[in-house]
């Protein structure tokens, strides 16, 4: 498994950033997207949607009798991206979720102040471990490889045993690991500059 964040905003975003007005209005009426922030946009007001997207991916595999079949299987998450906040870092059920420790605490406090909006863009992988888990037995060999997406960016996850490998990238292994929880991995970095000319 390898994740990795990216950044907070997307190509979807420009395309509702660039929404006629009467299409703005009808969006905002529902409460599905608000145009109410500006960050690093010369104060152009920025979509930010209010909706979570869920993915699902299967397959149908037919296992002949007798025979041994290796099975591998890859595939790029979809990340969650959100505006991460002090109350965000102060919430009981975040600190939780992703092990946040003292020192990531400390690390993204700092952040938070040197951010002049006071705000971080943070970005969230999921990885089902539990449900998941239909093998026989536990993972005989599980291997972990976690990558930042810059040097600035903080990381938090529930992971016995992770170690750094280089400024930006974490590794982890294990032999016979039996997962009790799935696996949330937390990305928070400053927010990217956004500079549009028309």
């Amino acid at each position: 498994m390898i994740a990795s964040g990216e950044g907070a905003r997307s190509a979807l975003n420009d395309r509702l950033d660039d929404l006629p007005q009467d299409a703005r209005n009808e969006l905002t009426r529902y409460g599905v997207i608000d145009w109410n922030t500006a960050f690093g946009a010369a104060d152009k007001p920025l979509a930010s949607t209010h909706w979570d997207r869920h993915i699902t991916y299967y397959w149908f595999q037919t296992f002949p009798a007798g025979r041994t079949i290796e099975v591998t299987h890859h595939y790029k998450p979809v990340p969650r991206h959100f505006f991460f906040s002090k109350e965000e870092l102060a919430n009981p059920e975040t600190r939780k979720l992703y092990c946040i420790d003292q020192s990531f605490a400390s690390a993204a406090q700092a952040a938070l102040k040197q951010s002049s909006t006071a705000i971080l863009a943070g970005t969230e992988l999921k990885y089902v471990l539990v449900t998941g888990g239909n093998w026989l037995g536990p993972i005989k060999k599980f291997n972990l490889t976690e990558e930042k997406p810059s040097e600035k960016a903080l990381v938090s996850l529930c992971a016995d045993g992770i170690k750094r490998a280089s400024p930006t990238t974490f590794t982890m292994s294990a032999d016979n690991y039996a997962p009790d929880s799935d696996l949330n991995v937390l990305f928070v970095e400053p927010m990217p500059v956004l500079i549009r000319s028309r």
